[in-house]
């Protein structure tokens, strides 16, 4: 079984300024692989295109703004990887303070370490925002990864 390690500790990236790696990482283009919202940006710290360079043990604070069709009390956060055409789903736990109203643009803002159980391998990474309520799916979008 993959692991993904979780924390709710934002950290600013220093060393990432430091190498001239863009520190937004707005990441383009970006597949939409379902959901009823409005996707507008995906940022990963280092990534602009796909695949993504992703080093192991490091922690990644991924952010997706978008635009919720539906009014929710509480978000889903869920992640999945397309693996040697196996899915396999790495997490699935509620966002803290996420009630959305339809409309209102919002910005989903997730920690992320890697493990080391893929290295040098490539995959593909989607991540699914839903509601926790209807588990109405808003926003489900991936791409490309290469774990370093």
């Amino acid at each position: 079984m993959l692991k993904i390690s979780i924390s709710f500790i934002i950290l600013v990236s220093v060393a990432a300024s430091a190498l001239k790696i863009n520190p937004r990482g707005v990441v383009s283009p970006v597949a939409r692989c379902g959901g009823l919202g409005q996707f507008t940006e995906l940022r990963v710290p280092g990534c602009t295109a796909p695949p993504c360079q992703l080093d192991p043990n490091i922690e990644y604070m991924v952010e997706v703004d978008f635009i919720p069709v539906n009014s929710c009390s509480q978000l889903g956060f869920r992640l999945f990887i397309l693996y040697k055409e196996e899915i396999h789903s790495l997490l699935d736990v509620p966002i803290p303070s996420s009630s959305v109203g339809a409309g209102a643009p919002y910005t989903v803002r997730y920690p992320l370490t890697p493990d080391d159980q893929l290295h040098e391998e490539s995959f593909h990474v989607m991540i699914q925002i839903y509601c926790t309520t209807t588990l109405e799916t808003e926003l489900c979008i991936g791409c490309d990864a290469v774990l370093s």
